[in-house]
């Protein structure tokens, strides 16, 4: 069985949540090799994701991947423009093209990767009010 002391099993534990496993606590624990009377007991996701140094480790691999995003604010308004119908879209056919839902989704999560927009969404008995805001 892996040991928590073992740096390497902490970057493996890292490696494997915030990959393969897609976040899913228990799932990167049989990745990385732990019985599953272990990983599957709850007692493991406390004292291996309680683990300082384990926390560090995916804190570390997440500034990484959010490091390879490099697209700008006034790209993703741009693109959003261009889905909504305000501006023109180029004419490119390199390849596949995803559907309209597809490209706004993407968009969006790109945009929420940045911190660009807040939801505040609020419901009383009868009405929904929705209030988005976007940084400027």
């Amino acid at each position: 069985m892996p040991n928590i002391k073992d740096e390497s099993t902490v970057e493996a534990i890292a490696r494997a949540f915030t990959g393969e496993a897609k976040r899913v606590k228990e799932q990167a624990l049989r990745i990385v090799g732990y019985k599953p009377s272990y990983y599957l007991s709850g007692r493991a996701t406390q004292v291996v994701y309680g683990n300082a140094r384990v926390k560090d480790a995916i804190r570390r691999l997440d500034d990484i991947a959010l490091k390879k995003v490099e697209v700008s604010e006034a790209e993703i308004v741009q693109r959003l423009r261009m889905l909504s119908g305000l501006d023109p879209v180029p004419d490119d056919d390199n390849g596949p093209k995803p559907n309209r839902t597809e490209q706004i989704r993407a968009t969006e999560l790109l945009g929420k990767t940045k911190a660009m927009f807040t939801d505040n969404i609020s419901s009383t008995n009868k009405t929904l009010s929705i209030n988005v805001a976007v940084k400027e």
